[in-house]
């Protein structure tokens, strides 16, 4: 996740900020068994390990991206003021065999390219990887329209065809994505952390 201006955030508001909105990502992480590293420079990475057993686990991926951003998207509205400016989160998403330990997975080219991704993301949405897209079942579950930037061609492990821009879950869908939210939001409210 690329918190694209949070050079835009005054100084002093930045810890506090920074901290609801890891304190949200920390919560969706775990509702997807996943955990959250953080990207100095860029922003956070949401690490969700494959199981072998789980055939729909990149779709998954993306439900937990889209509540991110949704989490996100709602903190913005609770702390906006006259004085603050909204801070616009990015979504990248791509994927890789897993590494050997947290370093070898900064170092990896496949996170260059999701940073990459998430950089031409538009503001709240996912931008995935043809990859990515190609292992999610069913991807008529998902709006998603083709990502056409200049920029793709830089991506080192990833395709430039085939990226797309996932932007929420189909209408017959909706309801699952507004239950695993109200999940959320009821595991923040009662967690002392985000307050």
């Amino acid at each position: 996740m690329n918190l694209f201006n949070l050079n835009r955030i005054a100084m002093a508001e930045r810890p506090r900020v920074l901290e609801r909105a890891r304190a949200h990502l920390d919560q969706i992480s775990r509702q997807g068994a996943g955990r959250v590293l953080e990207l100095p420079g860029t922003g956070w990475l949401m690490v969700f390990n494959a199981d072998s057993t789980d055939t729909d686990h990149a779709f998954r991926v993306v439900v937990h991206a889209l509540l991110a951003a949704e989490a996100l998207d709602e903190l913005n509205e609770e702390d906006l003021t006259a004085d603050r400016l909204e801070l616009v989160f990015r979504f990248g998403l791509h994927d890789m065999s897993p590494p050997a330990s947290d370093t070898e997975l900064r170092r990896s080219d496949e996170l260059a390219d999701a940073v990459v991704l998430s950089a031409v993301a538009p503001a709240g949405c996912v931008a995935a990887s043809e990859s990515c897209f190609e292992r999610i079942l069913r991807p008529e579950r998902l709006v998603a329209d083709e990502l056409v930037n200049p920029v793709l061609s830089s991506l080192a492990t990833a395709r430039t065809d085939g990226c797309v821009v996932i932007s929420t879950t189909a209408d017959t869908y909706r309801p699952a994505l507004d239950r695993a939210f109200e999940v959320f939001r009821q595991a923040t409210t009662s967690s002392p952390s985000t307050f």
